[in-house]
Order: C-alpha cells, then structure tokens, then sequence
C-alpha cells in the first residue's frame, strides 16, 4: 500500500485510482464496495463460467498496465483478483462465501505471486 511509504495521500490517490479502474473496467449495474484498507468487494451477476471471468480480469489488468505506463507515481498500482461463485449447495450464507474468498485472498497476497493473480473457491 502507498501509504505506507509514501504517506497518506498517496495512498488515497491509488485507491481512488484503482476504483476509477475497477469502475471503466465494469458494468454500471456491477457493485464495488470497500471492505476497509484496500480490499474490495465486485458483485457482478453475469459470471457463468472462467471465460467471463478471464475477460474481466484481463480488462481490469489491461486499464492496470496503461495507467501504469503513464503515470509518474513512483509505485505501481496492482490488483490481486481473489474470487469465489454463489453456489446455494455449498454455502449457506453470502458471508460464508465471502470467508472463503477473503482466506484465498489473503494466501495469495502473503505469497506475494504476481500482481495479476486469479484464486478460484469454488470446487471443480
């Protein structure tokens, strides 16, 4: 997080930016909420298969890499893509899902394995 180098505004200033990049990367019916620090939340109900979900994520990293080319910020601005799709059989509440899909995030980030990254919750 910016912040914690480069002080506070900076780190508003990228997550401001990485909202601005998750919103021109989704549709306006699409829900982004902040979950505190820099975690966020995408509700996005046309998700049917890995194929729509590689199309977003490939469209979020590509507003990614064009900011980052232009930008005279010195740090990078990265997401890492942890997600998980409602299946009533295997979750019994939407906060369970989210559990899920928060533990994946945060074993993924502790890995530190790229800054474009996709964890797949729910079972093949």
């Amino acid at each position: 997080m910016p912040n914690d180098t480069f002080g506070h505004n900076e780190g508003d200033f990228a997550l401001k930016t990485s909202v601005e990049i998750l919103k021109k990367s989704l549709k306006s019916a699409d829900i982004i909420g902040r979950l505190g620090g820099d975690k966020f939340v995408v509700i996005v109900d046309r998700i049917y298969n890995d194929n729509n979900l590689i199309i977003i994520t490939e469209r979020i990293q590509k507003y990614i890499e064009e900011f980052n080319k232009i930008s005279i910020k010195p740090y990078n601005i990265s997401i890492t893509f942890g997600y998980s799709i409602f299946d009533k059989d295997r979750y019994s509440s939407f906060s369970q899902m989210m559990k899920e899909a928060d533990k994946t995030l945060y074993s993924l980030k502790k890995e530190k394995k790229s800054n474009y990254s996709i964890i797949k919750t729910q079972s093949e």
